[in-house]
């Protein structure tokens, strides 16, 4: 089989594998985490965002390294080319733009600092 074939699926498939743990993975950390609430501190919400921000850079790493595991440890003597690189280019966005109390949280402490974000993001 042609390597472009073996490379492009590789891609292919960690891609579909990071993004469907992704999104199962902001329905859970929205469920556990606490929503925004305005009668919080400022100090307590950005925890909260460090938390939510470290607990899916956690995630991605691990789920990165089962995904190296199973796929591209198995197919290393065909070829060295890593899928997962673009994978997570596809991931990204969705892990962060799903999390809909961590932008709630975001959004509050950017106008909390008269910090205005870019139009486009609201």
């Amino acid at each position: 089989m042609n390597i472009f074939i073996l490379e492009s699926l590789g891609v292919f498939f960690s891609s579909i594998v990071m993004f469907t743990m992704v999104v199962l993975y902001t329905d859970y950390i929205e469920y556990i985490l606490p929503s925004m609430d305005k009668s919080k501190d400022e100090y307590l919400i950005f925890f909260e965002i460090c938390l939510q921000v470290g607990l899916s850079g956690l995630y991605v790493f691990l789920l990165r390294n089962i995904i190296r595991y199973l796929l591209h440890d198995r197919l290393k003597y065909v070829t060295e080319f890593n899928p997962l690189t673009f994978a997570a280019i596809t991931v990204g966005p969705v892990l962060y733009m799903n999390q809909v109390n961590l932008k709630e949280k975001v959004f509050y402490m950017l106008k909390k600092k008269n910090i205005k974000p870019l139009d486009i993001i609201n």
